[in-house]
């Protein structure tokens, strides 16, 4: 499911929610939207500009930053409850995102290493056709 952001246009930094400021030209996400995103963000789902407008988000709002918590205080907090398990709240989230951005960081890579790929099989096939006409 694909939720929208907002979108500042004139690029002077409007309030979105509860005290975001956006950087010039980026997207922004308002507190209902980075709510309704929270359990995509925790199953690493969020595309690459979810994510991003997403950690944004909640590095400038203090509420959607305490939901986020609380959330993953039950859902993560409570399983490791039951197992006995040492629960860290701050490192669980730290891991959390730092799960996202790798993951985020390896689609670019894949991304970048396909559109080399793709070169080079260009590249390959205007080889064998220009040798083929010369023939």
């Amino acid at each position: 499911m694909r939720i929208p952001l907002m979108k500042n246009l004139s690029g002077r930094g409007q309030k979105s929610g509860r005290g975001s400021r956006p950087a010039e030209g980026k997207e922004v996400m308002d507190c209902a939207t980075f709510t309704a995103c929270i359990p995509a963000f925790l199953e690493d789902s969020l595309d690459d500009d979810m994510l991003d407008a997403f950690l944004a988000h909640r590095r400038s709002c203090s509420a959607c930053a305490e939901e986020l918590s609380i959330r993953v205080l039950i859902d993560r907090g409570l399983a490791k409850l039951d197992t006995g398990e040492n629960f860290h709240l701050r490192n669980e989230l730290n891991g959390i995102e730092k799960k996202a951005r790798e993951a985020k960081a390896h689609r670019a890579f894949l991304s970048k290493t396909a559109y080399l790929l793709e070169a080079a099989a260009i590249t390959a096939a205007v080889i064998v056709i220009l040798r083929y006409l010369t023939i």
